[in-house]
């Protein structure tokens, strides 16, 4: 998840408890602490992810949740407060629906209120698809208090072709939205790669992990939408044929590698270099997802 560093622990605790569906009433004991001791709840959260430290704990019942700090990114007020990026698996009964975490991490008045600064159609397709997670992309646009427009631009504007029929306009605006997403493919595969770093290594080798990974990812992640736009109009006329393929192969891969780094053949390897290393053997890593 990514949180505003700007605001307190309480918020972070809200987040958790919508992230793993817990129940609203109050529970005790349920409080943030640190392996110095505990933290009051009111304490900005860069705060205590200041210095060397990384690591907090939030207990919640019998429940013991670590938070990690895994990466700082500079923001301004564009993006929502809270997003969940990635996820798997269930808490309890709950199985983990990140577009519901997502809607309920934004809320309605703000949702709304993003809906409200946007263009009738897109409205329509979010009501009509349910795809709350347009919303998060429009928020983290800053759509929602865009710059005003002067007059010249305006002109030009009003001379542009527009779609008159309803498959149209879905058309174009699925596409600008698509685009959109395109667009901030960088950060989505920055903290797709902090997920990977966390889940098959441990936290000791996090930082140099992350410091070989993060180069490769950052040219992935530069070079992937350049290539998608190239096949898609590099006729000169929009051609699905190669994108499709491109993202199909691009799939199969994804499979193997998924297959190559199931937990079982992580903690083979893992093993391998312990018991080379002369170090005990652990379970660590098989629980990750």
């Amino acid at each position: 998840v990514g949180v505003d560093g700007a605001g307190p622990l309480g918020d972070v605790a809200r987040v958790i408890a919508v992230a793993f569906a817990l129940p609203s009433h109050p529970v005790t004991p349920a409080g943030f602490c640190a392996p110095s001791g505990a933290v009051p709840q009111d304490r900005q959260l860069s705060q205590v992810f200041s210095g060397e430290q990384t690591t907090i704990f939030y207990t919640w019942g019998l429940w013991r949740f670590t938070i990690e700090l895994a990466q700082r990114y500079p923001r301004d007020n564009s993006p929502p407060p809270a997003v969940c990026v990635a996820g798997s698996g269930d808490f309890g009964r709950e199985p983990f629906r990140i577009a519901e975490v997502n809607r309920a991490l934004l809320g309605d008045d703000m949702a709304n209120d993003v809906l409200r600064h946007s263009r009738p159609e897109v409205r329509e397709l979010v009501a009509r698809s349910h795809m709350y997670d347009f919303v998060l992309l429009i928020k983290a646009l800053g759509a929602d208090h865009a710059p005003e427009v002067g007059e010249p631009e305006r002109a030009r504007i009003r001379q542009l072709p527009r779609e008159r029929t309803r498959a149209g306009r879905d058309a174009f605006w699925t596409v600008a939205l698509a685009l959109a997403c395109l667009a901030v493919f960088m950060g989505a595969s920055s903290n797709f790669t902090v997920s990977g770093a966390v889940q098959y290594w441990r936290h000791e080798d996090f930082p140099s992990v992350f410091a070989r990974v993060n180069p490769v990812a950052s040219l992935l992640s530069a070079f992937g939408p350049m290539i998608v736009a190239t096949m898609l109009f590099g006729k000169g006329i929009p051609d699905v044929t190669g994108p499709f393929i491109f993202v199909a192969i691009a799939g199969v891969v994804s499979v193997i590698l998924i297959c190559l780094f199931k937990p079982s053949n992580v903690k083979k390897t893992d093993d391998k270099y312990r018991a080379a290393a002369g170090k005990p053997l652990d379970d660590v890593l098989v629980g990750r997802k």
